[in-house]
């Protein structure tokens, strides 16, 4: 019987071992990974920055624009319904 466990406990020392090894293993893989990733992620990140201040800028240029086209496009409409009339006391 005692000869049984000693076999048990090996191999239950051998088995902790293997899965300390892999759980090693695995946390250098991760951190591998990671180290591969940062450098990644702040790009990504300083990206996003400029793409929202350059989001922003665009949707102020836009409605400066828009607000602008609004406007020719009334004064427009103004001049063409002035001409008509000129146009109808020329005759």
């Amino acid at each position: 019987m005692s000869e049984k466990h000693e076999e048990i406990n090996a191999t239950k020392t051998q088995s902790l071992a293997e899965l300390s090894g892999k759980s090693m293993e695995l946390k250098k893989i991760i951190e591998s990974r990671k180290s591969q990733l940062d450098p990644l992620l702040k790009a990504l990140h300083n990206l996003k920055e400029k793409y929202q201040t350059m989001e922003t800028k665009y949707n102020e240029q836009k409605q400066k624009y828009d607000s602008t086209v609004m406007k020719l496009e009334n004064e427009r409409a103004g001049l063409k319904t002035e001409a008509d009339k000129l146009e109808v006391h020329r005759r």
